[in-house]
């Protein structure tokens, strides 16, 4: 009995219960976003950092794909996605709830990726807060605040609040020292979906990870006709007005005239998109292939066989490039200049006559011998790096 009153008097039970460090808390709200911030996840793990993953569920069934893939469940899970979200909406609910968040579980950093709504939203309650922000994949820039909309506006207010800058490229480093961000917080990293890409890349070869069967077959009959296989992606919203009209018809006219090549396009859920495809009928032209967003391991298996790419997306961009594909983007502002200035990739912008004639002159025996695989976005190991830089700046 005396002992058990010793070791109460001189070790109060808070002591004896060892504290727990505060967790980093990683807010993440769409597929792209999932993609990118789950090997860093990963790697935080691996650290040993303690770490919590909050859903916004911007992008509800999308982002459950790649949680399932990565096999990472989130801690928290605001679930805000409704039907016809717009961007007043998703703004409101995710200040407040990532507020709540925040006050509940106080974390020690808050880990932001990219430009999304979502990371916006969460960035500005963490700075509301005083809580440090990391952000990873800063220093991306177009010469267009409304280009891309509204993820220019978002990743610059990031830059405004963020404590440390983990920025993917040389370029990206300039051009947050051009805007007088100390070089003491700015991290070059290199980008973490060549991790995500790699990865699953390795796995697929080991059969841990196998493509859909549907997928594999187009893809091999398509090739066995002598066809020529391009990748379409498109989903910006400065691009509603005229710009996916434009392209459509453009890629709609380009198969017409030459059905030696064939379209696939994993068409974004948008509605308004949906909408714009019936327009123009591209549904109607026999050597297109319009289907759902493919889980991930599919859309790396699809990236590697193709034959040429035409987006507007960011990452796919960065993939893109990583694995050495023709690379045509779909939009009159870049915000990855590094890859149109290593004659890696050219900006066709989305007027009809430039994407008809761009596809029509495609020489495919040329690119074939000219494109090579590329370190530019990344080594595959950005993950670590970070995991470690944010080791370092807790341990402090």
């Amino acid at each position: 009995m005396y002992r058990v009153l010793f070791i109460l008097l001189f070790f109060p039970l808070a002591a004896i219960a060892q504290k727990k460090d505060p967790p980093v808390l990683m807010i993440l709200g769409t597929r792209p976003e999932a993609i990118k911030m789950l090997p860093l996840y990963h790697a935080l793990k691996k650290e040993r950092i303690p770490v919590a993953l909050c859903s916004t569920g911007q992008h509800k069934e999308l982002l459950e794909q790649v949680f399932s893939l990565f096999q990472v469940t989130p801690d928290y899970n605001f679930d805000i996605m409704r039907e016809n979200q717009d961007l007043f909406y998703v703004n409101e609910i995710i200040l407040n709830k990532t507020k709540s968040l925040l006050n509940e579980i106080k974390p020690s950093m808050v880990i932001v990726q990219g430009d999304t709504t979502s990371a916006m939203a969460a960035a500005l309650s963490a700075f509301y807060l005083k809580i440090p922000i990391a952000h990873v994949e800063a220093g991306l820039r177009s010469s267009n605040i409304h280009a891309p909309f509204p993820e220019e506006l978002n990743r610059r207010i990031i830059t405004l609040v963020a404590t440390y800058h983990f920025a993917p490229t040389a370029y990206a480093v300039n051009q947050l020292l051009s805007e007088g961000i100390d070089q003491e917080s700015i991290f070059l990293s290199g980008n973490t979906i060549v991790d995500a890409l790699y990865s699953i890349q390795d796995q697929i070869t080991q059969k841990t990870q196998s493509p859909s069967s549907p997928l594999i077959e187009m893809i091999e009959k398509q090739k066995a006709q002598g066809k020529k296989i391009l990748l379409l992606t498109c989903h910006r919203r400065e691009s509603f007005d005229r710009g996916l009209f434009q392209i459509f018809s453009g890629v709609k006219k380009a198969l017409q005239s030459n059905p030696n090549l064939f379209v696939i396009f994993p068409m974004h859920p948008n509605p308004v998109i949906k909408s714009i495809v019936k327009q123009t009928k591209l549904e109607t032209v026999p050597n297109i292939w319009i289907t759902d967003p493919f889980v991930y391991t599919d859309f790396v298996y699809l990236l590697d066989k193709v034959d040429a790419v035409f987006t507007d997306s960011g990452g796919i961009h960065e993939e893109a490039v990583s694995l050495g594909k023709p690379l045509f983007i779909l939009r009159n502002e870049s915000d990855r200049s590094e890859a149109i200035q290593a004659g890696l990739a050219t900006m066709i912008g989305t007027e009809e006559k430039r994407i008809l004639s761009t596809i029509q002159n495609l020489h495919f025996e040329d690119i074939s011998t000219e494109q090579k695989k590329s370190s530019l976005y990344g080594n595959g190991h950005a993950s670590e790096h970070i995991a470690k830089r944010i080791k370092g700046i807790l341990e402090k």
